[in-house]
C-alpha cells in the first residue's frame, strides 16, 4: 500500500498536487483531510467526488504535516487501501440532535459493514462527544474502538464533511475500518501535573460546573488562579490563563482532563470544554513547563517499545488547541517529536477536543491532549 501527504493554501493547489500524485498510476480511495474553516471544502468535496475517492474531513485551528505545524491551510493523507475494508458515514441532525441516537444508528451501520469495526470520528464542536462513545459502546455490545476529535475553528465556527455532505453543527462523520485487515493502535497523553487536593463536583449539567464542594464554582476557581477571561475577550480564542489550569476529572482511577472554556460571572459557574458529571471527583492541574514535551514523548516512545510489531504505515495526531496556547513555542517541539518517532506519514490538527485511548486501554473524550493513532494494512 501506498500513503501520500499534501499540505495547501487554497482547495486549488490541493487538487493540483493530488493530480501530481496521481500521475504514476497511483490511485487514492480514500482522502483524510483536515483544514482552515475559511477553506473551500465543496471544491474539494466534488474533486474527490470525481475521482472517487471517499472523503473523511473536519475543521481545525491549526494543522499538521509530517511534523511541521501550519495555519489557515489544509493538510490530506491519501490511501489507497482496497474500498471493501472502510466505509465512511456522515450523520447530521436538526438543533435537537441526539448524539447517543445518531451513534446507535453509527453502530448499527458499522456491524452491518465489519465484525471488528474501528472508529475515527470527527465530531461538530457543540455536540457531546462522550455521548456518541457511549452510543457506540451501547449499538456494538462492547467498548469502541475510537480516535478522532471534535472539529476546531475560529469563534467557535466548525465543519465536518464527507463527500455530499457538510455541517457546522451537529455533524459527525465516521471513518470505520475493519479492525480485521487494518491493524490501528493509538494512545491518549497529556503530561499535566496535579495541583492542591482532591474536591468534588457538588453541581454541574453537561458542561457547566456550578458548584465545587458545595461552593460556587467560579468562587474557587479564583480562589486557585486569580484573575479569569473568557473567549470572546480573547480575540475568538481561549484564554491563556484557563488553558494552563485544567482539572483532571476521576474516571475508572484514570485522570481526564476538562479545561475550562467560558465563565458566568452572575451564576459563579465554570463552562467546561466537554461534559462533566455531578458527583465526580477532580483536582486542578498545571503543565509542568519544559518538562511536560519530554514527559509526552516519553509515554508515546514507552508505547513504540510495546508494541513493537506494529510498524504504522500512517500515524494522525488529534492535539487540543488549548494545549497549543498553554505550552505556545514549545507546541513545534512536541508535534515534531511524535513524528520523528515513526517517520512514517503523518498529519493532525488541533482540535476542541480528542477523541483516544488512555494507557488503561479505555477510550475518552480528552481535553488538553495528545491523541495518536497509527494504521497498518494487515499483510500489506
Amino acid at each position: 500500500m501506498r500513503v501520500e501527504t499534501l499540505q495547501a493554501n487554497t482547495s486549488q493547489e490541493l487538487e493540483q498536487q493530488i493530480n501530481q500524485r496521481c500521475t504514476d498510476g497511483y490511485a487514492p480511495t480514500l482522502a483524510i483531510l483536515f483544514g482552515d474553516p475559511q477553506r473551500n471544502f465543496k471544491v474539494i468535496q466534488d474533486f474527490c467526488k470525481a475521482k472517487n475517492i471517499s472523503l473523511l474531513g473536519g475543521s481545525t485551528v491549526g494543522e499538521f504535516k509530517d511534523g511541521d505545524i501550519y495555519k489557515q491551510s489544509m493538510v490530506c493523507m491519501l490511501f489507497d487501501w482496497p474500498k471493501e475494508l472502510f466505509s465512511v458515514l456522515f450523520q447530521s441532525e436538526n438543533q435537537e440532535a441526539d448524539p447517543y441516537k445518531l451513534a446507535i444508528d453509527a453502530a448499527k451501520y458499522a456491524k452491518e459493514k465489519f465484525e471488528n469495526p474501528i472508529f475515527i470520528s470527527l465530531i461538530s464542536y457543540g455536540l457531546n462527544g462522550e455521548l456518541v462513545i457511549e452510543g457506540l459502546n451501547d449499538g456494538l455490545g462492547k467498548e469502541v474502538q475510537i480516535y478522532g476529535g471534535m472539529a476546531g475553528g475560529n469563534d467557535l465556527e466548525t465543519y465536518v464533511f464527507d463527500n455530499d455532505h457538510i455541517a457546522s453543527e451537529n455533524g459527525i462523520v465516521h471513518l470505520m475500518l475493519d479492525g480485521d485487515k487494518i491493524q490501528v493502535e493509538g494512545l491518549a497523553v497529556s503530561g499535566w501535573r496535579t495541583l492542591g487536593t482532591p474536591k468534588r463536583i457538588t453541581k454541574a449539567k453537561e458542561n457547566i460546573i456550578y458548584q465545587i464542594d458545595g461552593e460556587p464554582a467560579l468562587e474557587i476557581y479564583k480562589r486557585y488562579f486569580g484573575e479569569y477571561h473568557n473567549w470572546n475577550e480573547q480575540d475568538g480564542n481561549v484564554a491563556i490563563s484557563n488553558s494552563q489550569y485544567p482539572i483532571q476529572v476521576i474516571r475508572d482511577g484514570v485522570p481526564i482532563i476538562r479545561a475550562p472554556m467560558l465563565v458566568n460571572e452572575e451564576e459563579q459557574s465554570l463552562v467546561m470544554v466537554a461534559p462533566v458529571k455531578e458527583g465526580e471527583e477532580f483536582v486542578f492541574s498545571v503543565s509542568p513547563g519544559f518538562e511536560v514535551i519530554d514527559e509526552t514523548l516519553e509515554e508515546f516512545q514507552n508505547f513504540k517499545q510495546q508494541a513493537l510489531e506494529f510498524e504504522p504505515d500512517a500515524v494522525i495526531l488529534f492535539s487540543c488547541a488549548a494545549r497549543n496556547l498553554s505550552l505556545g513555542p514549545l507546541i513545534d517541539e512536541e508535534v515534531n517529536g511524535l513524528y520523528n518517532l515513526w517517520g512514517k506519514p503523518f498529519i493532525g490538527y488541533f482540535t476542541f477536543g480528542e477523541l483516544g485511548c488512555n494507557k488503561n486501554g479505555k477510550f475518552y473524550l480528552f481535553n488538553e491532549t495528545c491523541s495518536l493513532v497509527g494504521f497498518k494494512l494487515i499483510n500489506g
